[in-house]
């Protein structure tokens, strides 16, 4: 049901049974060949040998394996790993391998075979990789071969009506036997032109025989093998302008007169054949005889040959190898005979090496009157690209924050362009595009391969060392600070030779030999991280460290009035830790208030790491009260009715310099004049001044009783002796005060 003029049908992989092979027939020829399309294997089970029969259509075979193991009779037969069994089938091979046994592609007459690329090949010891029995054969290239280890024909037709056409590829065969070749033809027509290859192992690449005819259409390339032609009823045509080298024909049957040459024929000419034609030829039969053979030429040159410029390759004929042991023969001819891409031969047997491989040379004597014919030898010549040297060291230099380039590697010979690659690593699998910084880098010098010499590496190293600091001038200078740290960031300070910002952003750890303020101290470096710091090396100990004394600084003084200006024993708001030092303030007055001051004389056992400040006087002093006590004078009384003591008290000590003047006011008790009463004793406006904070200790006044006085008394008498309501001479004022008198008697009389 497929248009064949629009369809391709495309097949994957088949197994095939014993009998049963992919059989590719259309039944509808009116619609036309179908194209089919194989691209996959195809393989024969059981001892098939048959995989595929090809009918009425047209089959692409691109890619895959076609294989049969059955094997086939010497002596032909009606099947092959890939039979045609329809007029007008056409087997295309353009790519994979079809092999077989026995026969591998069967062509009858009005069938079509065509090899474009991939491989044919029998591996049968009497089995033809293509059997011609009438179709129309065309291989233009791939391989067509009999592999078997005896050798059998790879293209064979006994078939008038077939016919060989090779423009291309490579027919080869291991088979010597004389009368057979590669391509043999018992019947039918070979046409074979440029462009074609003609493997053997010193046996005939073409043999035509009985009726076949050869028609050659230019020259083409034959590898030790010959072309036989055998005296029958085919007709063979040879032009006249077809180049020689490389062509040996081995001629059976035919005398001299047999041989007719068209055109003018300079180098084809009747007179001339078998003698001197300039053509290596051997005819067998006795029809014509012209003087003694040659004998084997020997070739004494080596096997294998390492390009060297200065020193080309030269085939050498030694006097042993001339025929007869002598000088005799014609002149010596060279030539490639296989691989002449490779190399170029001169005249002169200098061969000029033009890649690597095998080739094989042919050296040719030429026959002259007196040997019959030309003798030739052939020899294999493997040709091996020479390695040139790469000659650099390893390298190194100093960090300097610059890029490094690496030397210049030469090569031996001069001439070939070395080139560097850069490598963090000793493998050579991270390629870097440039070396700045310190450490080992990896170099691979190399030259690229050309068709006379060989990729070249040589491997070193580059090692940027690390850049030494120097002691600076500047120093590593701070501050007293209390500890022996040097401060992380003096890295810059104290070494000279960064380079760049190198330093931004190092961290020094570092000690000085101890806390003190003091110059020459020496610094012991234990390490130096960040920043560019790891492309540098320091000296582990440097004698230029300097500690330099801490500028105190004060709070605003206070204290306590004295009775003087000076102020010792201060201690610095920046004293570091527990340091002993102190300093001394001297007030401008020594009275209490806000003054003026200036501070001096450091003292203390760490005194030494600390200085003044570069100002000195100040306006934010003060001076407070001293505190002073007043105690009043214990038990303080008067007796009632009389007149109030002096209110007394006692004080503490007085600034020196100062004495009781410095009181004034008085003190006050409260108020009241009867015994019974307590009386506080208060300070009242008692002052010691303003330098002075008194801190008051009251007591209490007392009032004890007034011992009466009195009158003699005299009452009159009334029998009795109690005398009630006397006053007593010392009354206070009005008071209601009496005694009363008793009498001892109640007469009157003095009692």
């Amino acid at each position: 049901g497929l248009d064949p003029t629009s369809t391709k049908l495309v097949l994957s992989s088949f197994s095939v049974a014993n009998g049963a092979p992919l059989e590719l027939a259309p039944s509808n020829r009116d619609l036309g060949a179908l194209q089919i399309v194989i691209e996959g294997d195809i393989t024969a089970t059981g001892g098939s040998m048959v995989a595929l029969k090809v009918g009425y259509a047209y089959v692409y075979y691109a890619s895959g394996t076609i294989h049969t193991p059955g094997v086939i009779p010497e002596g032909g037969s009606s099947v092959a790993a890939v039979t045609m069994v329809d007029v007008g089938a056409q087997f295309h091979v353009c790519g994979g391998t079809v092999s077989a046994v026995g026969h591998a592609v069967l062509v009858p007459i009005d069938t079509t075979f065509v090899i474009e690329s991939g491989t044919l090949e029998s591996t049968g010891a009497a089995s033809f990789a293509v059997y011609a029995i009438g179709g129309s054969i065309q291989i233009q290239g791939g391989v067509v071969s009999n592999t078997s280890a005896t050798g059998y024909y790879a293209v064979y037709s006994p078939n008038e009506r077939s016919t060989v056409t090779v423009t291309g590829g490579t027919v080869r065969s291991n088979y010597t036997n004389t009368g057979v070749g590669a391509i043999t033809m018992s019947a039918g027509t070979l046409n074979i032109s440029a462009g074609a290859l003609l493997n053997g192992t010193g046996g005939n690449g073409i043999a035509m025989t009985a009726g076949a005819s050869l028609h050659m259409g230019g020259s083409f390339t034959q590898n030790d093998c010959r072309i036989y032609l055998s005296k029958g009823t085919g007709t063979h045509t040879v032009p006249d302008d077809l180049t020689h080298d490389g062509h040996t024909f081995l001629l059976n049957g035919y005398s001299a007169g047999d041989v007719v040459f068209a055109g003018a024929a300079t180098k084809w000419t009747a007179s001339k054949f078998g003698v001197a034609s300039g053509m290596p030829m051997s005819v067998l039969g006795a029809d014509i005889v012209a003087g003694q053979p040659q004998s084997t030429l020997a070739i004494t040159s080596p096997t294998s040959y390492t390009y060297d410029a200065t020193a080309p390759y030269q085939i050498v004929v030694p006097a042993s190898g001339y025929p007869n042991g002598g000088q005799g023969g014609g002149a010596l001819t060279y030539w490639v005979v296989s691989g002449g891409g490779l190399a170029d031969v001169t005249s002169s047997g200098v061969v000029t090496m033009k890649g690597a491989g095998t080739i094989v040379l042919r050296v040719t004597r030429a026959a002259n009157t007196t040997y019959m014919s030309a003798t030739s030898a052939d020899f294999p010549l493997l040709l091996i690209k020479a390695t040139p040297d790469i000659t650099v060291s390893n390298q190194s230099s100093t960090y300097n924050n610059a890029t490094k380039t690496p030397a210049a590697g030469t090569a031996t010979p001069a001439g070939l362009t070395v080139t560097v690659k850069m490598f963090s690593d000793s493998g050579h699998s991270t390629e870097i595009s440039e070396m700045k910084n310190a450490g080992t880098y990896y170099l691979r010098y190399s030259t690229v391969a050309t068709d006379v010499y060989n990729a070249a590496t040589k491997d070193v190293t580059y090692t940027i060392n690390k850049y030494m600091l120097a002691q600076s001038a500047n120093g590593f200078i701070k501050t007293y600070d209390g500890d022996d740290v040097v401060p992380t960031t003096l890295a810059g300070n104290g070494l000279a030779g960064w380079f760049g910002t190198d330093v931004t952003g190092t961290v020094l750890t570092a000690t000085y030999n101890d806390k003190n303020v003091g110059t020459g101290k020496t610094v012991t470096i234990t390490s130096i991280t960040g920043g560019g710091s790891a492309n540098y090396d320091w000296p582990s100990s440097i004698p230029g460290g300097r500690i330099e004394q801490l500028a105190i600084t004060i709070a605003a003084p206070s204290k306590v009035y004295n009775g003087g200006t000076v102020f010792a024993g201060n201690v610095p708001t920046n004293r570091q830790g527990s340091d002993a030092v102190t300093y001394t303030v001297t007030y401008t007055a020594k009275a209490v208030g806000t003054k003026n001051y200036t501070i001096s004389g450091l003292t203390g056992g760490a005194s030494s790491n600390y200085k003044l400040p570069t100002q000195t006087s100040y306006t934010d002093g003060t001076i407070t009260p001293a505190s002073l006590t007043v105690t009043v004078t214990a038990g303080l009384n008067k007796v009632y009715g009389g007149i109030d003591p002096a209110l007394t008290y006692s004080h503490g000590t007085l600034a020196t310099g100062d004495t009781d003047t410095v009181f004034s006011g008085s003190l006050i008790r409260a108020a009241g004049e009867n015994v019974g009463s307590t009386y506080a004793i208060t300070q009242n406006t008692l002052s010691a001044g303003a330098n002075y904070a008194i801190s008051f200790t009251g007591a209490n006044f007392s009032i004890t009783q007034l011992e009466i006085t009195f009158a003699a008394p005299s009452k009159v008498y009334n029998g009795g002796t109690v005398f009630a309501g006397n006053v007593p001479t010392n009354r206070q004022g009005s008071d209601a005060v009496t005694y009363t008198v008793t009498y001892t008697a109640k007469a009157v009389g003095t009692k």
